[in-house]
């Protein structure tokens, strides 16, 4: 029991949602790097530097100083009062990251549109957030499943089959360990799937069509 408790904990760490911008980008970055304008290993990094640090280790930093301030007192966020304002620092970080792409790629930026698409589903977390609680774990990983597909009429790739079909098991898994960690209910996790992904999905549509 202890070690599957280890497991679910391991899975729910590894997959907070300020990880999942990282994921989606080392995706793109590996896949759709001639979309992204970034096709040598140096300027990948760079890239993928760049993007962590907007949203990991800055909103990370400010939910950090909210715990040392006790202006939250639980560092997993499972109470859905807590939660407003790490989202609020996230949704500040992730705007202005998207701020910079288009304003030094335009308004036609990939990379701006991905992360527009990312903000605008944390926007509408927080919003939920302030009437009730979420899965935001499984409207983070959902999120990349969605926004996958609505790249793949444009931009069909061969290997999205398995790698749609990797993030699915994963996403089955991110649920699964929120309800055995009684952080969340069934519902929660299920709306925060549908969220996400219906968000990553029309969200991006959208922005290349």
């Amino acid at each position: 029991r202890n070690m599957i408790k280890f497991l679910m904990n391991f899975i729910s760490i590894l997959f907070i949602p300020l990880l999942v911008p990282i994921y989606l980008f080392v995706i793109l970055a590996i896949y759709y790097d001639t979309l992204l304008g970034i096709q040598f290993f140096q300027n990948k990094l760079f890239f993928l530097g760049l993007i962590f640090c907007f949203t990991f280790i800055l909103p990370s930093i400010a939910i950090f100083i909210s715990f040392k301030t006790n202006l939250i007192t639980d560092l997993g966020l499972n109470s859905r009062k807590e939660r407003l304002f790490p989202q609020i620092y996230t949704l500040i970080s992730y705007s202005y990251l998207s701020y910079l792409f288009f304003t030094k790629e335009g308004l036609q930026s990939f990379s701006g549109m991905c992360m527009a698409t990312i903000t605008i589903s944390v926007l509408a977390i927080t919003v939920i957030t302030l009437f009730w609680k979420i899965s935001a774990h499984a409207a983070g990983i959902s999120g990349i499943v969605g926004m996958l597909f609505a790249l793949n009429p444009s931009y069909p790739l061969p290997e999205s089959v398995i790698i749609v079909s990797i993030l699915i098991f994963l996403i089955g898994w991110v649920m699964t360990a929120r309800l055995y960690l009684n952080v969340h209910t069934p519902l929660q996790v299920t709306l925060g799937m549908i969220l996400g992904f219906f968000m990553g999905f029309f969200a991006l549509s959208f922005g290349i069509n």
